[in-house]
């Protein structure tokens, strides 16, 4: 197995390089703007925010995501809600929406 895993690594910039040659995909930096979108689109599609449809808080999920400092946005633009003044979490704290 360790064997495979070094074989794999020494692999690995030309497998990348074979990748971003493709002509069929387009690759891209996963910097930080980029992964808090990734993040919003799969809280998104796989129904992990911490409200209902309503605004109501959905537990274990705002329990979960308070205790790791996590901020969920509520849009695929990543604008509302607006992170708090001042704001030291993580890069993505729970907000119940407001009604």
């Amino acid at each position: 197995m360790e064997r495979q895993v070094l074989a794999d690594l020494r692999a690995l910039d030309q497998s990348l390089k074979n990748l971003a040659d493709d002509p069929a995909l387009e690759v891209f930096p996963l910097d930080s703007p980029m992964l808090e979108k990734t993040l919003a689109l799969t809280l998104e599609k796989l129904d992990l925010h911490p409200w209902d449809k309503k605004g109501n808080s959905k537990q274990p999920l705002t329990g979960l995501y308070d205790a790791a400092d996590v901020w969920v946005y509520a849009d695929f633009v990543m604008k509302t809600p607006r992170r708090p003044e001042g704001w030291t979490g993580g890069p993505a704290c729970v907000h119940r929406r407001e009604e």
